[in-house]
């Protein structure tokens, strides 16, 4: 596997192990079916959890205000 292509990789829950592509500039994660471009089918996950942007210095993980966080 090409290691310069960014990944998304779950490491815990029912999806652990699993790996995405990061191919887009902005990505929204959750349990939202049609709301989101990752789907997470996880009790802990909000519909709309968190988002991810590309930036000129990397990559961005912002929480959107969930009670249960990201980390």
């Amino acid at each position: 596997m090409n290691q310069d292509i960014p990944m998304l990789v779950i490491q815990n829950g029912q999806l652990a192990g699993q790996r995405w592509l990061l191919d887009s500039d902005y990505v929204v994660m959750g349990r939202e079916v049609g709301g989101t471009n990752l789907l997470l089918p996880e009790r802990q996950i909000s519909r709309r959890h968190a988002e991810i942007v590309r930036k000129p210095d990397g990559f961005w993980l912002r929480d959107l205000g969930r009670k249960n966080g990201t980390f």
